[in-house]
């Protein structure tokens, strides 16, 4: 699964939630991809949020994930972001048999400022 987000900024969030300062990677690339808006599938807002509020939320999204994934529902699920749910994150499924309408738009370097880890 490919996992995207909206904006930098919000990729950026998504990193600094799953990385510490002494382990986080110093050669990250942004890749832009261009998505078909015909193959983008929306999360229930409403299942997000009770899912959200559970006490093993993290599992409960992990399985929701692959059921999706498996399912090939959709070649892209649009859900919104834990961290800030006002923005969302876009998964996408490499096993739809449209993933190949997925186009890179370009890729540059993520460069992250110092003081994100003090």
């Amino acid at each position: 699964m490919l996992y995207c987000s909206e904006n930098i900024s919000l990729a950026i969030l998504e990193i600094l939630v799953h990385f510490d300062g002494l382990t986080f990677p110093s050669d990250l690339s942004l890749l832009h991809l261009e998505l078909p808006n015909d193959k983008i599938k929306s999360f229930s807002k409403s299942k997000f949020n009770v899912l959200r509020k559970s006490d093993d939320a993290e599992f409960r999204f992990q399985i929701a994930g692959k059921k999706w994934l498996d399912s090939k529902d959709s070649l892209v699920l649009k859900v919104p972001s834990i961290i800030s749910p006002g923005e969302c994150n876009f998964l996408v499924n490499p096993k739809h048999d449209a993933f190949k309408s997925v186009r890179k738009a370009k890729i540059e370097d993520l460069e992250m400022d110092e003081r994100l880890f003090r």
